[in-house]
């Protein structure tokens, strides 16, 4: 069962949806000025018209903010310790909508993507929705026999631990990541996707569609290996379930 996104993206509704939940978008931004403004144009056309865009600048040296501020529909936030969860939880205490969709900055939401939210919400017992992303700088034959067959085994182990989800591209009731106390500040980096979803798994059901998916930046997996960044977010996985803490808590950046 691979996916094909680009043809998803193809097919997919030009509909405007609009949620029944007010939603919250939350955009941890380093050091992105080649990547925030496509990132933020995309909310804007394919997200609801009523939702609060909030762009976390995480200590940035190059012109985020300026670009950030640049839209009049963002709330720009500084947060001065760097580190991805830092940054998220800064817009999650300053967000106010039912839903909290945290997106990396370098992340292209598409057509499908909220009528998706839309759709699965309807569920009661849905509390985080999560997808893959599709790698708009890597090759198709890379996305094929690597990015896919990976999202298929995530999408399985989602199914055994209900406890899977991708940080840059998920969307949490916000009373539900409110009940764990929010994201773990004392990882910065690897693992904290994983941490969040092992809280959240006794609190409801996390649904990882393969069908819900971003276009994003393959320039972390080009910078550090495949192979690498692969192995790091295994053995951080099975850290975090079996020992509550991941193995790395360092990681480079890739600006």
């Amino acid at each position: 069962m691979l996916i094909d996104y680009t043809i998803c993206q193809k097919l997919a509704s030009t509909v405007k949806y609009s949620l029944s939940m007010k939603i919250s978008f939350v955009i941890p931004a380093y050091n992105e000025e080649k990547y925030l403004k496509e990132c933020l144009e995309s909310i804007i056309k394919y997200g609801p018209q009523d939702a609060e865009i909030i762009v976390v600048d995480n200590n940035s040296t190059d012109n985020t903010a300026k670009i950030a501020n640049k839209f009049s529909r963002v709330k720009l936030l500084y947060e001065a310790t760097r580190g991805t969860t830092h940054a998220r939880q800064k817009g999650l205490e300053n967000a106010n909508g039912d839903l909290i969709a945290f997106i990396d900055a370098d992340c292209i939401i598409t057509p499908n993507w909220l009528s998706t939210v839309e759709k699965k919400f309807t569920n009661k017992k849905i509390i985080c929705l999560s997808g893959p992303y599709d790698f708009y700088d890597n090759t198709k034959l890379k996305n094929l026999l690597i990015a896919r067959p990976y999202d298929f085994l995530v999408f399985l182990n989602n199914k055994i631990f209900n406890s899977v989800i991708y940080g840059g591209n998920m969307v949490i009731k916000k009373d539900i990541i409110n009940k764990i106390g929010g994201w773990d500040k004392n990882i910065n980096f690897y693992g904290d996707d994983i941490m969040l979803a092992k809280k959240i798994s006794r609190l409801g059901k996390i649904d990882f569609a393969l069908n819900f998916y971003v276009s994003s930046s393959f320039r972390r997996l080009n910078s550090e290996g495949i192979a690498k960044i692969i192995l790091k977010y295994l053995i951080n996985f099975f850290w975090i379930r079996f020992f509550n803490k991941p193995y790395h808590n360092t990681y480079s950046n890739h600006r």
